[in-house]
Parts: structure tokens; C-alpha cells; sequence
């Protein structure tokens, strides 16, 4: 599974900027712009985090995916620019996409009631697998037996069994790349601003 999303931001996009950072030693000009993206990145994941509609369909407690990936982002300073990280797993795959298989296991394991949501289907001891001829839901399910027997045997399904899960591109869960680039550009530009004003005042 895609584990964390890096977001490689180059002083050479901004050559006019680059030319003002050059007198103020690059770097501090570099950092204030990171700063500004990271902020950035970080607030857009708080949002996403409280909208009501990214609550998941199960129904369970959230588990606050996004709020996760905010305190995981962060930013590196490079020679000629920056990198924003977002070390969470799950980010770059919901970002891109793409398809998840099973590792050192036959089947993905994907909750089918709240109370599964969130947890591993090992957390279960009693459960059962049923692998039915046909499923529109996938290869098989397990579940728990909870009253009778026989014919009147009742049963819950906590998981589904599966070969394969692909999710969609969300380019969504990141701030359009373009208004974030803007947003940081104007972090340096009042940077310099600053720093110019002082070192002429008096």
C-alpha cells in the first residue's frame, strides 16, 4: 500500500522570487514559504477531518483519518527548494489511486458493520468464514453465529473476504496545487518585504 505523499516545491518555478531570496541566503525565504505550506496542507486536512460528508458509511465513530495525516505533516529543506511530507499511510493512495491486494494472506478483509470498522478481523476469535458460489459483495464473508441452530442458526457479518479493493483518485484531500503555490509565494514576498524594510529602516 502507497505510504506517505511528498510535495516538491522548486525555487526555479518562482525565478523572480528566486532572485530576492538569493540576496537573503535562500534558505530562511525557503523555510517561511515551507512554513506557509504546511499550514496550508495542515488546515485543509482539519477541514476535511470535520466535514460531516467524509464520515464513513458504516456508520461507526470516526477515526479521524485526515486528522491523522495532519499531525504527520511536515516539511525538509533542500538545496534548491523544499519538500512538504505527509508521512501517513493511506494519503498517496487515496491522492492517486490504485489497487490494494492481499500480502502474506489469500483474502483483504473489508468491515461490513460499524462494530467492524477500524479493527482487524484477528480481533474477533469467534468468527466464521463462508465462501457462498455466488457474491455481488466479493469471494466470501465472515461472521459471527449470534442465536439459534440449524436452519434458525442467526448470524452477523462483520467482514467481507476479497482478492482485491480498488480505490478511486481523490486529488481532493490536497489543496489545488496551484492556489497553495500562490499562498506561499506571498509568504516570501512579505518575508522579503519585511526583512528589506528593516535592514534600510532608519
Amino acid at each position: 500500500m502507497p505510504g506517505s505523499l511528498s510535495i516538491r516545491i522548486s525555487d526555479s518555478a518562482t525565478p523572480a522570487l528566486q532572485a530576492l531570496a538569493a540576496e537573503l541566503h535562500g534558505e530562511p525565504v525557503r523555510k517561511v514559504m515551507a512554513r506557509a505550506g504546511v499550514a496550508a496542507v495542515k488546515s485543509h486536512f482539519y477541514d476535511l477531518d470535520r466535514d460531516p460528508s467524509r464520515a464513513n458509511k458504516l456508520g461507526a465513530p470516526r477515526q479521524h483519518f485526515f486528522g491523522q495525516a495532519a499531525r504527520a505533516t511536515n516539511f525538509q529543506i533542500s538545496n534548491s527548494g523544499f519538500v512538504i511530507s505527509i508521512n501517513h499511510i493511506g494519503v498517496a493512495l487515496r491522492y492517486f489511486g490504485g489497487t490494494v491486494r492481499p500480502v502474506n494472506a489469500k483474502f483483504l478483509t473489508l468491515p461490513a458493520t460499524a462494530a467492524a470498522y477500524g479493527k482487524r478481523a484477528r480481533e474477533f476469535p469467534d468468527l466464521e468464514a463462508h465462501f457462498p458460489k455466488k457474491s455481488s459483495a466479493g469471494a466470501g464473508f465472515l461472521y459471527r453465529v449470534t442465536g439459534g441452530r440449524g436452519k434458525n442458526q442467526r448470524m452477523t457479518i462483520l467482514f467481507w473476504l476479497v482478492k482485491k479493493s480498488t480505490i478511486h483518485a481523490d486529488t481532493t484531500i490536497l489543496p489545488e496545487m496551484s492556489a497553495l503555490v500562490s499562498l506561499m509565494c506571498s509568504a516570501a514576498d512579505s518575508y522579503i518585504k519585511r526583512t528589506w524594510e528593516r535592514s534600510h529602516a532608519a
